[in-house]
């Protein structure tokens, strides 16, 4: 089965979707992980502190993905930070002594990088972390996936997701930008079906109700010259039940 689609433009850059800050007393340690963050395109750095009592409001009043966190420090040692602060981050301890290692996963930190920091380790780490997020992604508690395309992670909200097609050992995501075209192992369309925004239509194609402007028993269309009418036919029943779905989708 092939589907007939107008796309008007692509996106393929990465967008930078985890805030970070830096927290360690060592200005050359915060200038070499400025940097990897910079580098890596996968982060955003929103600050760097070198006292541990002046991240706790910061952290209160901004969206902190991950920390980076020194151990040995002058005022309060990083685990003593961990023991008496507040986050909802993960953690990236940063020492030059492996023997924290073992207390500082008592804390579930996501990992524990050992000076000197090499780069490919470095993003190992946030790799790590991003892995560990999308498995415990609940679809119908959040609005986007990340997906790992050509070695990189993509955002992608769950609006911008036009149809989904299935085709042999790969899934094709047409969005309102992009096409992107992964392999069944790293993604599992299963998971999209949590989201009452989407509806498997049939066994190769599920789309988004929201973006669907026209149906039929042979036809969708959706916003932005998107179309699907190949091969594809709609029984009666299912034809009102996504009618149906559409109007609760509306009310909503």
């Amino acid at each position: 089965m092939f589907l007939r689609i107008k796309v008007h433009k692509s996106c393929y850059q990465l967008t930078k979707f985890m805030n970070c800050i830096i927290l360690d007393d060592d200005i050359l340690t915060q200038k070499q992980l400025t940097s990897f963050i910079q580098k890596s395109d996968l982060l955003e750095l929103k600050a760097c502190f070198f006292n541990p009592k002046d991240v706790a409001n910061f952290i209160e009043q901004n969206q902190i993905d991950i920390i980076f966190l020194d151990i040995e420090m002058p005022l309060m040692s990083g685990l003593e930070f961990l023991g008496q602060t507040n986050y909802n981050a993960s953690v990236i301890i940063i020492s030059g002594n492996k023997k924290y290692a073992l207390n500082s996963y008592e804390y579930e930190v996501a990992d524990y990088l050992v000076k000197p920091i090499e780069y490919p380790r470095f993003l190992k780490a946030i790799y790590k972390i991003i892995e560990r997020e999308h498995d415990k992604i609940k679809l119908d508690k959040t609005d986007r996936i990340f997906l790992k395309i050509a070695g990189k992670y993509e955002r992608i909200k769950f609006s911008d997701i036009v149809f989904i097609q299935e085709i042999n050992d790969c899934i094709s995501i047409t969005t309102k930008n992009s096409i992107y075209i992964i392999t069944c192992n790293k993604f599992k369309i299963e998971k999209f079906l949590q989201n009452k925004m989407f509806y498997k239509l049939d066994d190769e194609h599920t789309i988004n109700l929201k973006e669907v402007t026209f149906i039929s028993h042979t036809k969708v269309e959706f916003f932005n010259d998107f179309f699907l009418d190949d091969d594809i036919y709609i029984d009666s029943t299912t034809l009102e039940n996504i009618k149906n779905k559409i109007k609760e989708i509306e009310n909503d």
